[in-house]
């Protein structure tokens, strides 16, 4: 099920989701400094855009292919910006409604400048070794019982790694949660299964943040 589903996961006064807390958990404790940078942030959740956008230094660019009140309408398996464009990109839980992810992958690559970093967030069923995906499932109502939500096209499973590798990037494991205290990530509603892919593009690395909710 959706991470949103899950007892406290959902916070009842912002209504923040646990993907988002422990986005914003990793990316104060890996941005130390204040330098400029150039932000792209896809689907923008509203609690998210507006911590986002705040942050000392950054020219922040919210976009989304359908979304009316963004800066910019990209389509992710075709952005149309030139190459090395962004320092930071964010997309929490969009490539699993994305026809074409391993393009869109690519493209995540190719607008990320040489030291450029990227958080990507998918839902994930690691009860799967391979991810799940059939182009005859097309109703809304088999979407929901496949892949978990009735707008989704695939359920990702324990391949989701390899699908980042074959973009070009190494990938570690970070986990948010066992950075803190238990008591804080109690507090901030956080479990281990909020998990955090850190890839390298080349060395100089490059980063890739690419977080999931595991079920």
């Amino acid at each position: 099920m959706a991470d949103h589903f899950r007892r406290d996961a959902r916070c009842r006064g912002c209504f923040s989701e646990e993907r988002h807390r422990a986005l914003r958990v990793f990316f104060n404790s890996w941005r130390t400094d204040e330098r400029p940078i150039r932000l792209l942030h896809f689907a923008p959740e509203p609690g998210v855009r507006s911590w986002l956008a705040n942050l000392p230094g950054v020219d922040y660019v919210a976009a989304d292919i359908a979304q009316p009140d963004v800066n910019v309408r990209l389509d992710m398996t075709g952005m149309g910006v030139r190459d090395e464009a962004f320092d930071v990109v964010v997309a929490s839980h969009v490539l699993e409604h994305v026809a074409d992810d391993h393009l869109a992958m690519r493209e995540l690559w190719r607008v990320l400048r040489p030291d450029g970093t990227a958080l990507v967030m998918v839902p994930r069923d690691v009860s799967r070794s391979v991810t799940f995906e059939d182009p005859t499932i097309s109703t809304p109502e088999a979407r929901q019982a496949a892949y978990w939500q009735a707008d989704h096209v695939r359920l990702y499973g324990c391949d989701f790694e390899q699908r980042l590798r074959s973009a070009g990037f190494d990938v570690t494991l970070v986990r948010p949660s066992l950075t803190m205290a238990p008591g804080d990530a109690r507090r901030l509603g956080l479990t281990a299964d909020a998990a955090i892919y850190r890839q390298y593009k080349s060395a100089p690395p490059d980063e890739i943040f690419v977080a999931h909710r595991s079920e």
